[in-house]
Formats: structure tokens, C-alpha cells, sequence
């Protein structure tokens, strides 16, 4: 064989091997590649002189952006694992950090960044047809790491670790402090905010957790005094006041500082609803009005707004028992006012007087104070309340229950000077019940308290 023959040989071989295409999986079409195999690094690690190599892969991707940060995210982790990292969450955050700074260089992004010394080096990628016609990426990079570069950022984590454990243990020291003043909320929120320092897993949480409990379990709180019955519907000033103290060592060390917060448990009102201790512990809320007749109920707890960042169930119950609670009855102020109501309900074209509803509103105004007047006493009346209500029975719904609608017109007259004070369209309202009866008085009983209220409010404007 001469030599142009052993050359043609070559040509031949070399151009044979040209044509050779990649074995594709069944019911995949290769479409793309950004090289004519895959690189002999992927899914390798390794180290030379001064350089660490990791790589990153994802596959079945429906997006080229998205198999390249799924890429970059399984090098992160790689990167991350070197680091030596064992606290589940500290190891999201600084796999997080990582992550973020590779995209950011990819994404030609220009801003400080704290990881320094990570380079994307190269990237391989796939593009594939399905038979479903879907298409999907595939990814692989290399990424190199700088030893210097890491054992700085080694030696940053740290110090940023050792940062946060003083930061902890002071806000720790200060809210023991706090508390041993009688700055309990102070104090609590030191600790609370050191929980929020700490990482989920840190075995230093469950201490501080624990020792807000034990904190709440030392709390008092007593009333001082306890108003009997209140005038209702008018302006008062009427106090509800308590003490708080902390039983230290069978003393009581008065909280200071401290929140309170009131709130109607039963009736409606207006008082002040959040405040804070004196420095004997002395805590005064006033009740500017009551709004409702009858029974009400106020209670008073101690507040720890952000107690919910504790994440302990027990906690929670602790802080709630830590109230008490005022209950007295508001009766009607007293009305010169005089009242007749006329109320006829109209069902199926026939009206008739509505018996049910009369009576509803005039117990109603009642409680308001107002006296309402019937039969010949009608012409000693200063306000005429007329009213006609429209009923409507529905048929009975695929559970059994039936519905019965009402709306209506309401007019308020002044007797004596012959003006409108009030016309009013009544929207309508639903009432319900197992039997057809039940449901219309239910309906009649919703519509009476939106017309003794509108009369109300107009009365006393």
C-alpha cells in the first residue's frame, strides 16, 4: 500500500466517523446541542492547585432558563456540601446565597455580592422533541471555586456565626434583666426577638421559649374595681381598673410598661381599647359609650403583639389566660320621646297588621329607652313609625331547609310639626327554617331589628 492510498484511507475513516449520529432515546428527537457530545466533566468533582471544580446537572426541563438554574442550584448544593455545613436551615441560606450569585453572573447582573471567587466555566446543553411534541433541556456546567476565595468566605461564615450567637445571648441577658425590673413586655420582646436570630433547628431556642413560658406563668392580673350596671346609648366616662404584678419570691413586682388591651366579648361599645401600666402596674381604661342594652361583658388581657413568632401552642394559651373579664348590665337612658308603630305585612296581595313585627320593634326601642305607646294613648305620640314589609315563602332547598325573603318601605313622621324625618327602602333580608313558619319569623325578626336600628339612628341624630 502506497502512501496516497494509506492517506485516502484516513480521509475516508475520518469523514465515516463525521456521519456517525448520537443513539437516541426511543421517542426522542434530538434537535439541539451546543456541542457534538457531552462533556467528559459532567457530573464530576474535582481539585487542582489553587482551584475546586463542581458541576451541575438537570434534565427534562421545560425551559433552557430553568434546567440552567436547576443546573446551577445542584452545583450550589455540591459547593455548600463542601463547606461542611450540618444546620439544615443555615445550609438553605448560604446554598440560597450561592445560587443567587451564580445567576447573578450569569445574568451579567453588576452588584456587591458576599460569595466571591465562584466562575462559571462552561455549559453544555440539549434540546429535545418528545413524541408528545413537547420540548425539554437538558443542562450540565462546570463551575470553579478559588481555595483562597472559600477559606475566606469559611472564615466569614464564622465570624457572621459567632456575630449572631453574642447578639442572642445579649438580647437573652437583657429580657432576663428587663423582667427582674418589672419591664415584662420589654423583656419578652428581647426575647423574642432573639428567637427570630436564631436558626429553626438551634437547640437554644427551645431555652428561650421555655423561659417565656415560665414568665407568663408568674403574671397577674386583678380588677380593681367592678362597675355594677351602666347607663346605655349616652356619653360616659365610666373606668375599668386593674393592677398587674409578677409573684417573684411571694412578693408582687408591679409590670410596667405594660399593654392591655380591652375588648367587648359581649354587647358594643366604645372604650379604650390598648393601654399601657403605670409604674406601680396601675392600668385605667375609660368607657366612652355603651351602644347596647343588657348584659356586657369586657375583657381586659395583657398583649404581647408579636407573641405569635414564639410558634409554641403552649405559649399562645399561657399569654390568653391572662385576663379578666367585667361584666355588668347597661340599661336604657330614659327618652321623653313617644312612639307609635304601625307595621303591616303583605303575603301573597293580602295585607294584614303584623302582630310579630309590632311587637319586635317596640321591645326594641324599649331597651333604647324610648316608650312606645298603643290603643287610645296612640294620640299622645310625638313619632309615627309606618312601615309595610313584603313577605315571600321560597320553596324548600335540596337539604330540606325552607327560605323565606322580606323587604319593604319605612316612613318616620313628626306628629306635631308634620315632617318626614325618615323614608326609607328596607333591603331585603332571609330568614330560614325547617318549616315554612319558622323561616318567615326568622325573616320578620331580621327585618324588625333593621327598623328599630334605622328608627334609632334617626331619633338620635
Amino acid at each position: 500500500m502506497n502512501r496516497y492510498s494509506f492517506l485516502f484511507g484516513c480521509i475516508f475513516l475520518f469523514l465515516l466517523g463525521s456521519c456517525v449520529t448520537v443513539k437516541e432515546p426511543v421517542g426522542m428527537k434530538l434537535l439541539e446541542r451546543s456541542a457534538s457530545k457531552i462533556p467528559s466533566w459532567a457530573g464530576k468533582s474535582w481539585e487542582e492547585k489553587n482551584t475546586l471544580y463542581f458541576t451541575g446537572s438537570a434534565t427534562g426541563s421545560s425551559s433552557f432558563e430553568q434546567a440552567r438554574e436547576l443546573a446551577i442550584r445542584d452545583a450550589s448544593t455540591k459547593i455548600v456540601e463542601y463547606f461542611g455545613f450540618t444546620q439544615s436551615v443555615k445550609f438553605k441560606r448560604i446554598l440560597t446565597e450561592t445560587s443567587r450569585y451564580l445567576l447573578d453572573e450569569v445574568s451579567g447582573k453588576s452588584k456587591e455580592k458576599q460569595i466571591k471567587g465562584v466562575q462559571i466555566k462552561e455549559v453544555y446543553y440539549e434540546r429535545w422533541l418528545k413524541e408528545s411534541n413537547k420540548v425539554i433541556y437538558n443542562v450540565h456546567l462546570l463551575v470553579s471555586y478559588d481555595k483562597q476565595e472559600m477559606e475566606k468566605e469559611k472564615k466569614r461564615l464564622a465570624q457572621e456565626e459567632k456575630a449572631k450567637t453574642d447578639k442572642v445571648k445579649s438580647l437573652f441577658a437583657n429580657g432576663q434583666q428587663k423582667i427582674a425590673e418589672g419591664y415584662v413586655n420589654d423583656g419578652v420582646q428581647n426575647y423574642i426577638e432573639a428567637l427570630n436570630s436564631l436558626d429553626e433547628t438551634d437547640n437554644f431556642r427551645q431555652d428561650i421559649i421555655a423561659e417565656i413560658k415560665n414568665t407568663l406563668n408568674l403574671l397577674r392580673i386583678e380588677k380593681v374595681n367592678s362597675p355594677k350596671s351602666i347607663t346605655a346609648t349616652k356619653a360616659i366616662e365610666e373606668s375599668l381598673e386593674l393592677k398587674l404584678y409578677l409573684v417573684k419570691n411571694e412578693n408582687k413586682l408591679p409590670l410596667k410598661n405594660c399593654p392591655v388591651k380591652f375588648t367587648f366579648v359581649e354587647g358594643e361599645g366604645q372604650l379604650d381599647e390598648t393601654v399601657y401600666s403605670d409604674m406601680e402596674g396601675k392600668i385605667r381604661s375609660v368607657i366612652h359609650k355603651i351602644k347596647t342594652v343588657g348584659n356586657i361583658v369586657v375583657r381586659a388581657g395583657i398583649n404581647f403583639d408579636n407573641l405569635n413568632d414564639v410558634k409554641d401552642d403552649e405559649a399562645f394559651t399561657k399569654a390568653d389566660n391572662i385576663h379578666v373579664d367585667y361584666e355588668f348590665n347597661a340599661i336604657p337612658t330614659q327618652k321623653n320621646i313617644k312612639l307609635t308603630i304601625e307595621i303591616k305585612e303583605i303575603f301573597n296581595g293580602n295585607a294584614k297588621k303584623s302582630a310579630l313585627a309590632e311587637n319586635e320593634v317596640n321591645k326594641q326601642l324599649n331597651n333604647y329607652g324610648y316608650k312606645t305607646l298603643t290603643g287610645p294613648e296612640t294620640n299622645k305620640a310625638d313619632i309615627r313609625v309606618y312601615c309595610e314589609i313584603n313577605i315571600s315563602q321560597n320553596p324548600k332547598n335540596e337539604v330540606g331547609v325552607f327560605s323565606c325573603s322580606t323587604n319593604g318601605q319605612l316612613k318616620v313622621l313628626n306628629i306635631k310639626n308634620s315632617k318626614t324625618l325618615l323614608e326609607n327602602i328596607l333591603k331585603e333580608v332571609t330568614g330560614y327554617g325547617i318549616v315554612d313558619e319558622q323561616a318567615k319569623k326568622d325573616a320578620i325578626n331580621k327585618i324588625s331589628k333593621n327598623i328599630s336600628d334605622l328608627v334609632v339612628n334617626i331619633l338620635e341624630k
